[in-house]
């Protein structure tokens, strides 16, 4: 405007008839390039006039570089994180993860998803701690400390473990599954795992824990779901499965997780006590299942199952030895105490690899040498070791009390 107001101008000068034509037109053109000069001038005057303490929409002008806008994103971020844990409700929470999503550095934004989502949990466990003040039973209380334990913020945990630590236990509460107690087969749609025996306690209840048993993968399901059903079952405070399936295939393995969760689902059963024996071949792909769904057994039983210790990674190791574990192992299956020939069974030595695994792990004395007794007995052996005489096989009372 300035250029082609010189040009104009000198063009009047020039020109004497020019200078009377263009000499509204230049003025024009003056007061338009004035106006373009002073227009920061008349913006800050305008803002000025609605701008408050509040709404300092100046201020919000004049930081409005890349850094600065970065880190009021996650300025916002954090105020609605925030927001979310002390007063949770689904539009706070909503708002929050929209300002988390606007955040450009993918680390920052990853990290507050993760409080985010730590935020819903404290929000759950507020709801049921305030509907449980009266009382409630040792498995709930215990279910609440799992779900605290598992947050990150120390302070948050602090304050809710002494909100739960006022709460009585009450004997014999807790709400009935109104299920009979039974031991039966039950069948599933599933082409890996079509068939499973469920043992249900008698006066089920909710958070109660599960034992899951795998056959040996050769198929035998029907003969060690026999075994349990044999035994004294009555007093087991807890649920038992024995699904059909070995855990020798990786498909047999995600069917059984998938069973697993179905039957916590269903019976509202206590996903942090969730204990598994495995017999023979299937007890040394049960490690496999163990190890590969790290944080999913409070504990493992091995039976008459070898393992080779040396194929362990160093976080398996660690893992291992974190975990509770009891193991039960013969010294030969093709022969009895007595010399006589097992039939149907070689002659292979459990005991001796798993001592070596069990020694590995510095738990040797978790592990139980059952001497020289056929391998098609060894479940009945180890599931039938009741030492205390209370009528429940020891191993199985062991694994009902394991929590993570």
């Amino acid at each position: 405007m300035i250029i082609n107001l010189v040009i104009t101008s000198f063009q009047s000068v020039i020109n004497e008839q020019k200078l009377k034509n263009n000499l509204l037109q230049n003025f024009k053109q003056l007061i338009a390039a004035l106006l373009v000069f002073f227009i920061p001038t008349i913006i800050e005057f305008s803002i000025g006039l609605v701008s408050t303490e509040k709404n300092n929409y100046m201020q919000c002008i004049e930081n409005a570089t890349i850094e600065n806008i970065k880190q009021l994103k996650i300025e916002k971020a954090e105020e609605l994180i925030n927001k979310t844990y002390e007063e949770y409700d689904y539009s706070t929470y909503q708002d929050a993860k929209a300002a988390i999503a606007k955040i450009d550095d993918e680390a920052i934004r990853e990290e507050y998803y993760k409080r985010l989502n730590d935020a819903e949990k404290v929000y759950n466990i507020k709801i049921s701690l305030s509907l449980v003040q009266k009382g409630t039973t040792e498995q709930k209380k215990s279910a609440l400390q799992n779900q605290i334990y598992s947050l990150k913020d120390e302070k948050i945990k602090t304050i809710l473990n002494e909100e739960l630590s006022k709460i009585p236990i009450l004997e014999g509460s807790g709400a009935n599954l109104n299920v009979e107690s039974s031991f039966k087969e039950y069948t599933t749609d599933n082409a890996t795992l079509q068939h499973y025996s469920l043992y249900i306690p008698k006066k089920a209840k909710e958070n109660m824990p599960l034992i899951v048993v795998v056959p040996s993968s050769t198929g035998n399901y029907s003969q060690t779901s026999q075994v349990f059903k044999n035994l004294e079952l009555h007093n087991l405070n807890a649920f038992l499965v024995v699904v059909k399936s070995g855990a020798d295939k990786e498909s047999s393995r995600k069917a059984i997780i998938n069973q697993i969760d179905q039957l916590v689902s269903e019976y509202k059963l206590n996903e942090n006590a969730i204990s598994v024996t495995g017999f023979s071949s299937s007890g040394s792909y049960v490690y496999n299942l163990v190890l590969n769904n790290k944080g999913k057994f409070a504990a493992l039983v091995p039976v008459s199952s070898g393992y080779s210790f040396s194929n362990l990674s160093q976080e398996d190791i660690a893992y291992l030895k974190s975990l509770p574990m009891r193991g039960y192992g013969e010294k030969g299956g093709k022969y009895d105490a007595s010399g006589k020939a097992c039939a149907g069974w070689t002659n292979w030595s459990p005991a001796t690899s798993m001592t070596k695994m069990f020694t590995g792990l510095g738990k040797i004395a978790d592990f139980t040498d059952l001497g020289g007794i056929c391998h098609n007995t060894v479940m009945n052996t180890t599931f039938g070791i009741d030492e205390n005489n209370d009528g429940l096989s020891d191993i199985l009372e062991w694994m009902s009390e394991q929590k993570k």
